[in-house]
């Protein structure tokens, strides 16, 4: 078996097998590079305000622990400003704010207990609470 030989419709037109597996991994590999790029171009972007806040909230826990947090990993008193700009002041949906959050909710799904898992969302109007 040949896939030379065997044509096959892609995009409305007739081409080979091997030309249509050349055409999709290109396009694959278009678009990895694509959201690569973009990406980057975010965190890039963010890293000043990163860099600040992080920058900010360790002196002051340095001088507010007397040098304890000195001791701490940097993960402990590091803040991802990407995830408060996509609306997660309190870190990612593993960070302990909101698991203490939905363990005392305990998976209400009610309007109050919607409203304060997203209360900016509610507020606004872009989630039915």
């Amino acid at each position: 078996m040949d896939p030379d030989k065997y044509l096959v419709e892609y995009r409305g037109e007739l081409v080979t097998l091997v030309q249509k597996a050349n055409n999709i991994a290109v396009s694959y590999r278009t678009g990895m590079s694509q959201a690569s790029g973009e990406a980057e171009g975010c965190a890039a972007a963010i890293a000043p305000a990163n860099l600040l806040v992080n920058g900010a909230i360790k002196t002051y826990a340095i001088w507010a622990t007397y040098g304890l947090a000195l001791l701490l990993p940097d993960r402990m008193t590091n803040v991802e400003v990407g995830e408060i700009a996509h609306g997660k002041p309190f870190g990612g949906d593993h960070a302990i704010a909101p698991e203490v959050r939905e363990f005392i909710l305990g998976g209400d799904r009610g309007t109050i207990a919607n409203i304060v898992r997203d209360p900016w969302r509610c507020a606004t109007f872009q989630r039915k609470c």
